[in-house]
């Protein structure tokens, strides 16, 4: 039982709290120094765009979009390419401002000579492979793709099953209980070896949220 009852009912409690606002709104202005969507971000997403590659915001970043209210600062963008097409995008961003840094396991560091900021490529969200239904799931939101919700927190877990993970999967489970399409949940989760786990999260908040 990764999360307490405690936990959760902190959990149902925090996420009460912000569910009537705008939660980006909310978190830029509870830190003033940062914007979720920051120059870095759009200008990669939208030339990547203009190139025909799939792309959505990801990392700890978006959280935020999701009805979480946490400033995650990573800069992390999940691309969809076909096989052999890295070198190719990368040459073509490097004429807008896009230095590769450096090779990581699944994708590539940039850096953005006009803000002086790095910034993630990565060849698929988390653990999760590219599919026609996580492409179709996918929305937009202050013009940036985002995962849906349920492919979302599934992502996140595929790679890291930690305390402060599994606690951010549960808030966005509970952020968008009204909303959350919980077989394709279920089914996206088991997939990718946290079913069990999630089935658990989904049990409890709604037992928590009953009451």
């Amino acid at each position: 039982m990764p999360l307490s009852d405690r936990d959760i009912q902190r959990i149902v409690k925090e996420i009460s709290s912000v569910r009537d606002l705008d939660v980006v709104k909310f978190v830029e202005e509870k830190s003033p120094w940062f914007r979720i969507l920051d120059s870095a971000i759009l200008r990669l997403s939208r030339t990547l765009s203009r190139l025909g590659v799939q792309n959505v915001l990801h990392g700890l970043r978006p959280l935020p979009f999701y009805g979480v209210p946490y400033p995650g600062r990573d800069r992390m963008l999940a691309i969809k390419l076909d096989s052999g097409m890295l070198e190719e995008i990368l040459e073509k961003i490097s004429s807008h401002g896009f230095r590769r840094m450096a090779y990581q396991e699944d994708g590539v560091e940039l850096l953005d000579l006009q803000e002086n900021k790095r910034v993630e490529l990565r060849l698929r969200p988390g653990s999760l492979e590219w599919s026609r239904e996580i492409i179709e799931r996918c929305f937009e939101r202050e013009g940036v793709r985002l995962l849906s919700a349920e492919d979302y927190l599934v992502s996140l877990l595929s790679e890291d099953r930690g305390i402060m993970v599994v606690e951010l999967a549960a808030k966005i489970i509970y952020a968008n209980r009204d909303r959350i399409d919980y077989d394709y949940l279920v089914k996206r989760a088991s997939d990718t070896g946290v079913g069990d786990l999630v089935k658990d999260l989904v049990e409890r908040l709604e037992s928590k949220a009953s009451r």
